[in-house]
């Protein structure tokens, strides 16, 4: 099993009886980026202009770097080597999306 088979990642020890509605949660975003992406297949985001575009900046950006992980992991997203700056002033590499 891989660490890639659910969608959250228990790094903060949440108890177990929330992990559904968590992994339930983290899908959901995850799927969020992956119909962005689609729909705008011939451009290329960092992940703080998906937390912008997508999310208007109401989540974490550890969570949308956690969901483009997960669809770089499995093969949906391409990790580019074209930066941008970021929020911090700091390159971030930009995703595009596998047209495979």
């Amino acid at each position: 099993m891989s660490i890639f088979d659910k969608y959250f990642f228990n790094t903060n020890k949440t108890p177990a009886e929330e992990l559904p509605q968590e992994n339930k949660k983290a899908k959901k975003q995850t799927d969020r980026i992956l119909d962005y992406y689609k729909q705008n297949k011939d451009n290329i985001y960092t992940p703080s202009e998906i937390l912008n575009n997508v999310f208007n900046n109401t989540i974490p950006i550890t969570s949308v770097r956690r969901a483009m992980t997960t669809l770089t992991y499995d093969k949906k997203l391409l990790k580019t080597d074209i930066t941008r700056k970021g929020m911090y002033g700091k390159p971030n590499y930009c995703w595009k999306l596998n047209n495979i």
